[in-house]
């Protein structure tokens, strides 16, 4: 199809459309593993699946302070989004 003289591959909007797919696609990917893992542990399964297993070890480097979580009730290191936040800060600047 033609508007204007344009074809798909001379559309200026073809490189912002691809853009805002991409930017979609990975926004959907992390909310749907978040909503699976939330679905999981409603049901009870979440100690069997895959995401359970896969980060249950934690990285003996990685450095937090011990505390309960929230979501699953066990004792899990911690590193509070303040200190994140402030080694992202001191990192872009």
């Amino acid at each position: 199809r033609r508007y204007r003289g344009d074809t798909i591959d001379t559309c200026d909007l073809t490189p912002l459309h691809g853009i805002l797919m991409f930017l979609w696609a990975t926004c959907f990917a992390k909310a749907w593993e978040r909503y699976e893992c939330t679905l999981a542990y409603e049901w009870g399964t979440f100690s069997m699946s895959g995401y359970m297993h896969e980060h249950r070890n934690v990285r003996p480097e990685f450095r937090g302070e011990m505390r309960i979580s929230p979501v699953t009730g066990m004792m899990e290191k911690h590193y509070p989004l303040f200190r994140r936040r402030m080694k992202l800060a001191a990192r872009v600047y």
